[in-house]
């Protein structure tokens, strides 16, 4: 069958955008990893006029702002659940870079089988997806960051309680439903326009990006950087599917989909991690 039979152009349009913006995301991510690495050490006052002055962490800087703009076109005319779960490729397109910091040569079988395991949760979720009618009300952002608050409130304060090693993981979980708030906040404002969502927007992310630092702090980094890469997903998918949607979920086929495209993202996002773990803070990149 063509592929126009199976995937609407907006949604085929919106997945296109949304993976060149996670290349860009991936590539400033390593020209500004390239600078704050030989900065180790430094304090606050040599780091930051450093990197301002730096023409590399400035494109860097420039390039996540491309990719945010691309994320927002993606998910202007994309679906939220699709378009967040195909920001995971950014691990697939910083594969590479993590190669060349540990000096390795071909991907080895674990990294394979983490890319194929990505890519087809990925596509499941594209086809099962596709032809689903979304639409923006004005309580939804409310809703959004309501319930989305309160499951980080209860995960933060889980992660108080728990052990080291399971409260990075944890941390990284509240992170990511932080992030797919970011997402569904975006959704909003290129709908609506410019509104109090602005401030949701910036609440949300900055919250996020504390809480994704704090959790690569506390420990292991590929347990964060999973936990992080498997809730985002899976939270925009709860807010699209409970929020966004015009028609509920209906068919087991549809439900079962869901589950094999999450337990695909969770495999592949698992395998892959450990692979950047000499892009993590502080991780030193072998010349």
């Amino acid at each position: 069958m063509a592929l126009d039979g199976l995937v609407s152009p907006g949604l085929a349009s919106s997945v296109a955008l949304g993976l060149v913006a996670a290349a860009t995301f991936a590539l400033a991510a390593a020209a500004q990893h390239g600078v704050t690495r030989s900065l180790a050490g430094s304090g606050i006052r040599v780091i930051v006029p450093t990197l301002l002055r730096h023409p590399l962490w400035l494109a860097g800087f420039f390039g996540n702002v491309l990719g945010f703009l691309l994320h927002a076109a993606a998910l202007r005319i994309g679906d939220l659940g699709v378009i967040q779960a195909v920001l995971v490729t950014q691990l697939l397109f910083a594969l590479p870079l993590a190669g060349r910091a540990r000096s390795s040569g071909r991907p080895s079988a674990r990294e394979w089988v983490g890319t194929a395991a990505v890519c087809a949760g990925i596509a499941t979720l594209i086809l099962v997806r596709s032809g689903r009618t979304q639409t923006v009300d004005p309580t939804d952002p409310l809703l959004v960051a309501g319930l989305g608050g309160a499951t980080m409130v209860t995960l933060l304060v889980l992660a108080a309680r728990a052990r080291a090693d399971v409260r990075t993981a944890v941390i990284g979980l509240a992170a990511g439903v932080g992030f797919s708030i970011t997402a569904t906040f975006i959704v909003v404002l290129t709908h609506d326009g410019l509104g109090w969502p602005v401030l949701g927007l910036a609440a949300s992310g900055g919250i996020a990006a504390v809480l994704v630092q704090a959790a690569y702090a506390s420990g292991s980094f590929p347990v964060a950087l999973t936990a992080m890469s498997i809730a985002d997903p899976i939270a925009s998918w709860v807010w699209a599917v409970l929020v966004l949607d015009e028609a509920p979920v209906g068919s087991p086929w549809a439900w079962g989909s869901y589950a094999a495209s999450a337990l695909l993202l969770g495999l592949g996002v698992a395998l892959l991690s450990p692979a950047l773990s000499p892009l993590a803070p502080g991780a030193r990149v072998a010349e």
